[in-house]
């Protein structure tokens, strides 16, 4: 599937997608949804997730755009603004 990442690489927060979640809600005041429980998102690595977007136009708005083509993920969590907070379960192309 074809994704967008807009800017430079940034550091996720280290962790869990529970602690990266949080961090989004609690440090930046972001609208973030998610359906899986805290005790499920405390077993996802942050160090294999990554905010991308469906939309170039939306990844646009945080820099210049890369294209990303992901074949086995899933979608973790989604903010207000396109963006999908996305676990990377096999290499990126």
């Amino acid at each position: 599937m074809k994704f967008y990442r807009g800017g430079p690489e940034s550091t996720m927060p280290k962790g869990t997608a529970f602690d990266v979640i949080n961090y989004e809600i609690s440090e930046l005041g972001n609208d973030i949804s998610f359906e899986l429980s805290k005790k499920e998102l405390k077993t996802i690595s942050a160090n294999n997730l990554q905010w991308l977007t469906k939309k170039q136009s939306q990844a646009r708005e945080y820099g210049k755009t890369s294209f990303i083509e992901v074949n086995n993920f899933r979608i973790i969590a989604k903010d207000n603004y396109g963006g999908l907070l996305i676990e990377i379960k096999e290499n990126i192309i």
